[in-house]
């Protein structure tokens, strides 16, 4: 299948731009969508509040060069998860993921391994029962290493083959993309995807990452330096993708359930990094918060924490309740669809993330 042939597709059937993200379950005002990552102790789902979910994505499979999805890993297919779920109206959708930028150079290279990944991906759906598919190619080069052109259209390309062939078979299939917080190379024609999507989601964490030269939150709500570019934030992060073609009503607000540890030079805010930050689950962070002292940041409007521990100093940095409210706010000014989560069972258990969901999205 040809790229022309694939863009002509597009005018069929199935591939229309107003398929839009249905209402969410009757107790919420917006969609919930959360990432359930196959490492998961098994049965956590036990303590989730299915009646503030609208989404669960199972996280994830791998597809191979070829184009196939190895299915031979990570306990596939989670049966109870997918049976529970849906016996609590959740819709439940299949996580393809993929880091290898020279295996996302394979598959959108060609056009037989695009259309053999669409088809595997349909197989999945059908075989278990599931109500869609979520997209998570992270690390897409800019310019593909077997054409020496741009992966922009070769990645319109595949979603239009998947979305073809999910819509041709069931015209309710949902599909999910994941976005980066910002486009640094170029990659996402978010105009066209859009088109091809029934939902788009910006991952809006890892702003500072475990690499980061200096400590700061995955998600920060606010820049410090609004006018820089390069001060990125997850208000400017939403900002840029509606004004570059994203619905409002496809656009999804990712946000983490985890933070990061850093060694630092010392206490001070923006204190350079002596090391890779480690990555920890909000329960953990917020424990420790509460041993060390929660530190709230005006400007990010995030928590903090930072300790001495023999002369080293260390810094965490992370979301809680009030954080992630302050982010539902901006989901809801924004008039966008909603938010996902990365991940689900991070909290453990503990209510406050919940009670955050409820007070913003139930109705």
């Amino acid at each position: 299948m040809g790229s022309a042939f694939l863009l002509v597709a597009l005018l069929a059937p199935g591939c229309d731009d107003d398929r839009n993200e249905p209402p969410p379950p009757t107790g919420l005002t917006r969609t919930v969508l959360g990432f359930y990552p196959y490492w998961t102790p098994p049965n956590e789902y036990e303590q989730f509040r299915f009646d503030l979910l609208s989404t669960l994505v199972w996280s994830s499979l791998q597809p191979n060069p070829d184009g196939t999805v190895d299915t031979s890993r990570f306990g596939w297919p989670p049966t109870d998860l997918i049976a529970t779920a849906q016996t609590r109206q959740v819709k439940v959708l299949v996580s393809i993921g993929a880091t290898d930028a020279a295996r996302i150079d394979d598959i959108l290279a060609d056009p037989t391994k695009q259309a053999t990944l669409a088809n595997a991906i349909l197989s999945l759906l059908q075989t278990h029962g599931l109500d869609g598919v979520d997209i998570d190619f992270e690390g897409v080069n800019a310019t593909n290493g077997i054409t020496a052109g741009s992966n922009r259209p070769l990645l319109v390309d595949l979603m239009t083959a998947i979305s073809q062939t999910l819509w041709t078979a069931q015209p309710s299939y949902k599909i999910n993309i994941d976005l980066p917080d910002k486009d640094w190379v170029n990659v996402w024609d978010v105009a066209q995807l859009n088109a091809r999507c029934t939902t788009l989601m910006i991952m809006g964490y890892d702003i500072f990452w475990s690499g980061s030269a200096y400590a700061g939150p995955p998600g920060p709500l606010n820049a410090d330096n609004p006018a820089d570019p390069n001060d990125w934030c997850v208000t400017k992060a939403v900002d840029v993708y509606l004004a570059a073609g994203a619905a409002k009503q496809k656009l999804l607000l990712g946000v983490p359930y985890y933070g990061y540890v850093y060694p630092t030079t010392d206490g001070s805010r923006l204190s350079p990094t002596q090391g890779p930050g480690v990555p920890y689950r909000y329960v953990d962070m917020a424990s420790w918060a509460s041993t060390y002292g929660r530190i709230w940041d005006l400007t990010w409007e995030t928590p903090a924490f930072a300790y001495d521990n023999a002369g080293q100093w260390y810094q965490g940095h992370f979301e809680d309740a009030q954080s992630l409210a302050r982010k539902y706010d901006l989901a809801i000014d924004r008039d966008i669809a909603g938010i996902g989560i990365w991940a689900l069972a991070y909290d453990s258990g503990a209510p406050a993330l919940w009670n955050a969901i409820e007070a913003k999205f139930a109705r």
